[in-house]
């Protein structure tokens, strides 16, 4: 990227950043329809997603951190 650490003039080129994610899988019955959910307290409930619905008998689903 032509970016020299040495150099107080050199600037980065490119932009690199490793996220974190949380990745779900599980078994669904086909054609059911299913929501996920997230909560802190297991009280109070937050909707990720829902009305998903199962096309090949298993959901899966990879989501950000940063969201």
């Amino acid at each position: 990227t032509n970016y020299d650490p040495t150099s107080a003039e050199s600037a980065h080129d490119a932009l690199v950043e490793i996220m974190t994610a949380i990745e779900v899988k599980f078994n669904a019955a086909l054609g059911a329809t299913y929501a996920i959910e997230f909560s802190t307290d297991n009280q109070t409930w937050n909707v990720i997603e829902d009305d998903i619905v199962s096309e090949e008998g298993a959901i899966e689903r990879l989501y950000s951190k940063q969201e």
